[in-house]
């Protein structure tokens, strides 16, 4: 039970018992409450919260109809269940009144840590996502190929440091934001990207400019989902008005955010901020915070081939947990390098004091010290030769001298015995210090498949193996196996039982003809990780062996159209005829692999009518509750029996072809499935009667159906009434429709089923298809509940020998057209 609700009962009317939610004013475990609203729900069968409000909505539905089934043998009276989902209910409202008004912000910041697909979480992890990958050791080629072309060694560091202090956990407590500071088109958004695949679902977007202006008083809510990265691509920060906000934001300091309209709160971001950026970033002087916060990156200028680009950029997909791991152990052997990091590329850009002092250097090193007079006369003199447009004050200057000397005194005697006032001494080389250089990269690839001795063999000879039979499946049951795979022939037709931890990517792309193509998947497979690889059972397809270091039964079966990812879990095992393969070992891969959507939370108050039936019905065609053909024909057959059952009308026959379909191509399954098929109830045993609600407006009504276009036009009875036209009508208003008593022109034969398919969600397209299948008396084209839906249908009035179109009518009867 969820720990802040309360499930009650009432007797409203005489007869009937309303089970409905009291919601527990508390400290919840389960409900977080920020800004004055609904914040989060932890979800136990996910293992993550969530900040969808629709998950709490179902949560608490699912209990009200948990309660009524084990208590239904107690009441004496009909039950009505008072679901959050039912407007009319007012339980909605309810909920948004203990959200807003009667509970108080109750909240903690959500995934302020990295989750990777292999990490086990709880409620106290406060995490609502996962990284599509694990992290794990593994090869990086593509990339160190990539950033040791686009940068050198001292600046890929530099990135490579504030990667793994996100990936560490450490970013939290650095008081360090990065900026790439380069010419267009040398590499700054590659790195961006790459570091937004690391961290998909962690990071935000956000405006720079808007940090540094004064007057933008929602700044703050582009990070109002904590995000532990923030990147801007081409950002500007040349104009700082004022940077309290800004380092205030990279210092994690407490902070006012201010969103739309909601109430303000306080909030701690833990965030590392990334910029690329072709200006400067802004430093007024030498006291300025961003100085000691900043660490600028600078390309090295050197580019990569456009075809070898797109080929490193993709491999680079495979190899973010090895890039993450990496990073991290990179951050780890030297977590302090940047304390003291001075960004004197971007100081030398930005700042013209910055720039004389520079250009004095070596009369101050030299010197190691002077006075406030003999600077003052050089800088007066730089400024002229330089056309600095606003120089300092002396007053200014003398202040801003200080930060370059490590010590200042007003009054020194020297050692002739002369005084000397305004003496500075001790010049710090430190801050004028910095390297630079370039690398050059290229690569070639391919697989070289040849007639030799599988690896594959030698590292899997004891794994269980057996000869397929003359249909192509395996001679015995699993169960009954004792030969290995070093015991037969592997040149011969053969099944192998995998660990579960072994995947296969099967390519088989087509030519132009539709023929399978060897040159396409070898191109294909190149892309890829190197790894041992093997030609298919006919010669033309490829397989690439990996080990994957994550969860596999979380992988997507389907990579891209010709692409399978095949998994050996249970008693699946790999179909295998060796012909031709590489000499490569078995590599390890832990991401850019796609993975299953989260686990949804099943609301089955939704197939209490048709709209919801064919909602779940989709879903299981194509496979989203289930990956294997049988389960999902079982899940539909269950929906319909509780449908059956409980008396909903409903009537989806137009949807047994694709179930029965669905159900034939079974690979191991399809008699057990078809037969299935022909025992499911697809319509009710009774059809929805007319609604007839005396109460209700009588309104006459008429559609026009196009390509693209969806028009209902209607009008309540009764002389100098408005026509009301709706285009493009959403499901939402054709239900409010629904309430009124329709009168129609033919409409039980047409018009009702084009309200009723978009009320089912229809699009514009679809409906018109439905409506040329009508026109063209096509079969499976008209709903069994659509019929009814009207009050009365004008058309049935007629006699047998009047039943004209609406056009001819008028006519006949003189009525003009408008």
């Amino acid at each position: 039970m969820i720990d802040f609700l309360l499930i009650s009962t009432r007797s409203p009317k005489r007869g009937v018992i309303e089970i409905y939610p009291k919601f527990i004013i508390k400290k919840s475990n389960d409900l977080m409450i920020r800004g004055g609203d609904f914040y989060a729900i932890w979800l136990e069968e996910r293992g993550l919260w969530s900040t969808d409000e629709q998950d709490a909505l179902q949560l608490i539905d699912r209990e009200l109809d948990k309660y009524a089934e084990e208590n239904r043998g107690k009441f004496d009276s009909p039950v009505k269940v008072m679901h959050m989902w039912d407007a009319e209910s007012g339980m909605i409202d309810s909920w948004h009144k203990y959200c807003q008004k009667q509970m108080r912000d109750s909240f903690h910041m959500l995934d302020e840590k990295l989750i990777f697909s292999n990490t086990p979480t709880n409620q106290k992890d406060y995490a609502s996502k996962r990284l599509p990958y694990a992290l794990a050791k593994g090869e990086t080629n593509a990339y160190d190929k990539l950033i040791g072309t686009l940068y050198t060694p001292e600046e890929r560091e530099k990135i490579e440091w504030a990667i793994g202090s996100i990936v560490s956990g450490e970013s939290k407590k650095l008081q360090k934001f990065m900026v790439l500071y380069g010419a267009s088109g040398t590499g700054k958004s590659t790195i961006l990207n790459i570091i937004q695949a690391l961290f998909d679902g962690y990071y935000s977007v956000f405006d720079a400019k808007a940090l540094g202006s004064s007057s933008n008083a929602f700044a703050l809510e582009a990070f109002k989902s904590n995000p532990l990265v923030a990147i801007q691509h081409d950002g500007d920060l040349s104009k700082i008005e004022d940077n309290t906000r800004l380092n205030s934001l990279v210092s994690h300091e407490l902070m006012t955010v201010n969103e739309k309209f909601k109430s303000t709160y306080a909030n701690r971001f833990k965030c590392f901020l990334f910029m690329g950026t072709n200006k400067p970033v802004k430093i007024t002087d030498a006291k300025s915070g961003l100085i000691r916060r900043l660490i600028d990156v600078t390309p090295s200028g050197n580019k990569v081939p456009p075809e070898e680009y797109r080929i490193l950029t993709k491999q680079i997909e495979f190899e973010l947990g090895a890039i993450a791991w990496h990073c991290k152990e990179k951050y780890l052997s030297d977590p302090g390098k940047y304390d003291d990091y001075i960004p004197i590329t971007m100081l030398g850009a930005s700042n013209d004091f910055y720039n004389f002092v520079t250009d004095s250097f070596a009369i101050f090193k030299r010197e190691d010290a002077t006075t406030l007079k003999a600077a003052w006369e050089m800088y007066k003199t730089y400024c002229d030769e330089a056309k600095v447009a606003y120089p300092y004050s002396q007053r200014l200057f003398k202040e801003e001298l200080k930060n370059y000397f490590r010590e200042y005194k007003e009054r020194v005697s020297t050692e002739d015995g002369a005084r000397l006032r305004s003496y500075y001494s001790g010049f710090r080389t430190d801050k004028f210090e910095g390297e630079s250089t370039v690398n050059n990269v290229s690569m070639t690839r391919t697989i070289d498949f040849k007639e030799q001795e599988s690896i594959f063999d030698t590292l899997y000879a004891n794994c269980l193996a057996q000869y397929a039979n003359s249909k192509g499946t395996p001679k015995a049951k699993w169960d009954e196996v004792k030969t290995t795979l070093a015991d037969i022939d592997t040149h011969e037709l053969h099944y192998v039982k995998l660990p579960e931890n072994h995947i296969v990517i099967d390519f088989d792309l087509t030519d132009e003809s539709g023929e399978k193509s060897l040159d396409a998947n070898i191109a294909a497979a190149s892309k890829w990780p190197p790894t041992y690889a093997e030609l298919s059972k006919s010669g033309k397809g490829v397989h690439l062996h990996y080990i994957y270091t994550g969860d596999v039964t979380r992988l997507e079966r389907v990579y891209a159209e010709h692409i399978e990812i095949k998994i050996f879990t249970g008693k699946s095992s790999l179909r295998r005829l060796l012909s031709r393969c590489n000499n490569l070992l078995v590599a390890m891969i832990s991401s850019g692999l796609p993975l299953k959507g989260e686990n949804n939370v099943l609301n089955f108050e939704v197939a209490t009518n048709e709209k919801g039936i064919r909602t779940l019905i989709k879903k299981n065609l194509n496979k989203e509750y289930h990956p294997g053909t049988k389960p999902s024909i079982d899940f539909i057959y269950k929906i319909l029996e509780d449908a059956y059952a409980s008396g909903v009308n409903y009537d989806v026959s137009d949807m047994r072809g694709g179930v029965l379909a669905f159900a034939a191509n079974s690979t191991n399954q399809a008699d057990y499935c078809i037969k299935l098929v022909n025992k499911m109830h697809f319509k009710s045993e009774n059809i929805s009667e007319n609604h007839d609600d005396a109460d209700a407006k009588m309104i006459f009504y008429d559609v026009e159906v196009f390509p693209n276009l969806f028009l209902v036009n209607w009008k309540i009875e009764g002389e100098g009434k408005p026509v009301v036209r709706m285009i493009n009508p959403t499901p939402q208003d054709i239900e409010g429709l629904l309430k009124f008593r329709l009168v129609g022109f033919n409409c039980r034969r047409y018009d009702n089923h084009m309200l009723y398919a978009r009320l089912m969600g229809y699009s514009n397209e679809q409906l018109y298809r439905l409506s040329q299948k009508i026109i063209n008396n096509e079969p499976n084209c008209f709903f069994g509940e659509a019929y009814n839906i009207s009050y009365t249908d004008i058309y049935d009035f007629a006699s047998s020998g009047n039943k004209k179109s609406l056009k001819k009518l008028e006519i006949e009867m003189g009525i003009h057209h408008q």
